[in-house]
């Protein structure tokens, strides 16, 4: 009695273009379809079918057991289709259809070889149902990948057909031609992901001055010297024996000189007007609480802005910060400076992306570092610049569980268990208790080599000159025992003799004469 599992259409993605708030919902109600359809998650929270409870009630009341209903079906399942891979960075994606109505069907198996023959492939994951889809991280990305699928049945030992059938026509996923093509691709990712980002437009942009500061320059280049025959209301400024003073209540002529601290306070004390005109330091603080009514809905904005900035003469500096709350969905919080016109800062940013909720902090500076507080030399993690060239440094030990991918490796010292390379350029090397296995060494010159019980089987070597060597068994045709060029000693193989030349000329020869 087969049970129905059919799925419902798939739910595309969420579309591009639409605001945080219908984009976060519509991405929850997919999530939840997709979990209840059993398409995402481990399945165990998938509503039932009123058809497939109906026919699991059918089942157990005909007293059938489920290990007679996978013994009496031997034929084999129908496989996946619609098999396609696509390439990624660290990995290749996977995707198939599973087959619809096949109540046998278990598990997709994933197979892989980086030669395209299926006879050598490997197993690397078995898939169960409903799941539909497989990520295989890759190690070597130089290397081609071939893929094969096929079903695999409740009822052990049966299976579909492969996809694709032919044992010599893998799906194949192209390798990068070198190292470097990888990392290139990478750094380019990575890159685009970060300038494209709305964090990094936001620390790149320049604070803008705060007006009050240009508007008060232009008001204290104007200020008269203090006159006594006149008068002064509350809040004047005045110039005076090279001082500014700030008039505390209103006075009539004559009028007290600034000196008078019942009449006046002192603003500042400069050497010139030009300097008390172009000297000036500010705060702004901007508390903003918005909610708005729309047609389109509810809009809310909760930000605080706070501004410092100082100007002297025509430079000016600015530090601003910034947190700000928007709709429910996103927040935002920067640090930045913005030196004339150079700006330096970081950032912390969260938001929805296709129904997801990221974050993303960056640091924009010339250089970062961490320091290991108490101590004035301990710093282990240093970004910056040596020689123009961007630069990361780190001083102590460096723990992977991963993959290092670099064009060049300069070190001291490589210490591993295994090291898979096209090519060892060395100077020197010292082999010891080692195995090598199809080798071939090819115009080498070996000085000063020390090969202490070694075995070497079906080894090929033309042209071997020494000056001592003790071996039970040696396959040469000619070998030459003395001398060389036209006058030497050779034992020659083929015809079973010893010949002795002397300028060419063959002298002597003893053994089988032919």
């Amino acid at each position: 009695m087969a049970i129905n599992k059919n799925p419902t259409p798939s739910i595309p993605n969420i579309p591009t273009g639409l605001d945080a708030t219908t984009a976060l919902f519509l991405g929850a109600v997919k999530e939840t379809i997709e979990v209840r359809e059993g398409r995402r998650g481990t399945g165990e929270h998938r509503f039932l079918p009123s058809k497939e409870i109906i026919d699991l009630i059918n089942i157990v009341s005909t007293e059938i057991r489920y290990d007679k209903v996978v013994a009496a079906s031997k034929d084999p399942i129908h496989p996946p289709t619609n098999f396609s891979v696509r390439a990624g960075h660290w990995c290749n994606y996977l995707t198939w259809e599973n087959p619809r109505g096949d109540a046998l069907y278990a598990a997709t198996e994933v197979w892989c070889n980086t030669t395209n023959s299926r006879s050598e492939a490997s197993l690397i994951a078995v898939v169960t149902y409903p799941h539909a889809a497989y990520t295989h991280y890759i190690d070597n990305y130089t290397a081609d990948h071939y893929y094969w699928i096929r079903g695999r049945s409740f009822s052990p030992g049966v299976y579909s057909t492969w996809v694709p059938t032919d044992a010599m026509g893998g799906v194949l996923v192209e390798g990068s031609e070198t190292v470097g093509e990888t990392i290139s691709a990478l750094m380019s990712l990575l890159e685009g992901q970060i300038t494209e980002g709305q964090l990094h437009s936001l620390l790149n942009e320049r604070l803008d001055k705060i007006p009050v500061i240009e508007s008060a320059i232009a008001d204290i280049q104007q200020v008269p010297m203090f006159d006594a025959e006149r008068d002064w209301s509350l809040e004047s400024l005045v110039r005076y024996e090279g001082k500014l003073y700030r008039a505390i209540q209103g006075m009539t002529a004559p009028s007290p000189d600034p000196t008078n601290t019942s009449y006046w306070a002192l603003v500042g004390e400069y050497a010139s007007l030009g300097e008390a005109a172009a000297a000036h330091a500010i705060i702004l603080n901007d508390h903003e609480t918005r909610i708005d009514v729309t047609e389109a809905g509810i809009s809310a904005n909760a930000s605080d802005i706070v501004t410092l900035q100082t100007t002297v003469s025509d430079n000016t500096a600015l530090i601003q910060t910034n947190a700000s709350s928007i709709d429910g969905i996103m927040a935002k919080y920067t640090v930045k400076i913005d030196n004339n016109g150079v700006v330096a800062g970081y950032g912390l940013i969260s938001e929805p992306n296709d129904g997801e909720i990221v974050s993303e902090f960056g640091v924009m500076a010339d250089s970062f570092f961490v320091a290991k507080p108490g101590y004035e030399n301990r710093v282990p993690f240093v970004v910056g610049t040596v020689d123009g060239v961007d630069t990361v440094a780190i001083n102590g030990n460096l723990v992977v569980d991963g993959t290092i991918l670099g064009r060049s490796i300069a070190a001291d010292q490589i210490t591993a268990g295994h090291i898979g390379t096209n090519e060892i350029i060395a100077h020197s090397a010292n082999i010891a208790e080692g195995v090598i296995t199809y080798v071939n060494i090819a115009e080498a010159t070996i000085i000063g080599a020390n090969i202490a019980e070694a075995t070497i089987t079906d080894a090929h070597i033309q042209d071997l000159s020494v000056e001592k060597l003790t071996a039970g068994n040696i396959g040469a045709e000619v070998i030459t025992l003395g001398g060389s060029g036209t006058s030497r000693v050779e034992l020659n193989a083929e015809n079973q003799s010893i010949r002795v030349y002397h300028d060419g000329v063959l002298r002597v020869e003893l053994g089988r004469l032919s």
